[in-house]
């Protein structure tokens, strides 16, 4: 029986990929089909048993079941702080060049824990994309400000082309969910996934 599966481009090259072949060689009765796309993929219509989803923000009706955590971080390259100063509050990326994350949404703001309180703040952006490696490299190039998930900026972070600020202020983190298409029954061969990825991800 196959297993249709969607899961994001990056998040899933990066993390899911070696988990879900792990997955295959443990369980070989069961036939996987991925979908590597950041699109919202309408489940039912599709034929999508499970997706991947990794957001702050579930829309409502959605089905869902948290399997793990991301972590969102700030970044800017040595140059670019060298030349337009380092941001001591979230408040003064009002005044830098910030590269924005288009599947965010139309408004941008980024939110930040200041004094315990969760705090927006509007940022513009000269160059925004819908790909964080995109962005990264931006970042990198000396460009301007990102914020994106670890798993994309970790390498460039280890490589000092980049590097974290306003580690003082938290950025909430990312939920990683797996969406089922409804309240319908869920297979087994469906759950046994969930709680592989679940446990692999707390581990």
């Amino acid at each position: 029986m196959t297993m249709v599966i969607s899961v994001p481009l990056n998040f899933g090259l990066r993390r899911l990929a070696p988990l879900l072949l792990e997955f295959s060689g443990s369980y070989p009765e069961v036939a996987l089909e991925m979908d590597f796309s950041d699109r919202r993929a309408n489940l039912i219509v599709e034929g999508i048993d499970l997706s991947i989803r990794v957001t702050r923000r579930l829309e409502p009706g959605d089905i869902a079941r948290r399997i793990g955590t991301g972590t969102l971080k700030l970044v800017a390259s040595p140059d670019y702080l060298a030349r337009h100063g380092r941001p001591q509050h979230p408040r003064d990326l009002a005044h830098h060049e910030c590269l924005g994350y288009t599947n965010a949404g139309a408004a941008q703001a980024w939110q930040f824990l200041v004094d315990g309180q969760l705090e927006s703040v509007p940022v513009r952006s000269r160059i925004s994309a819908n790909n964080g490696d995109v962005l990264t490299e931006a970042a990198a190039r000396g460009l301007g400000i990102t914020v994106q998930p670890d798993f994309i900026v970790d390498a460039a972070l280890a490589a000092g082309r980049i590097e974290a600020i306003l580690e003082d202020f938290p950025i909430p983190e990312l939920g990683i969910y797996a969406m089922l298409p409804g309240n319908r029954h869920v297979p087994h061969r469906v759950r046994v996934l969930m709680d592989f990825l679940a446990g692999r991800m707390a581990a």
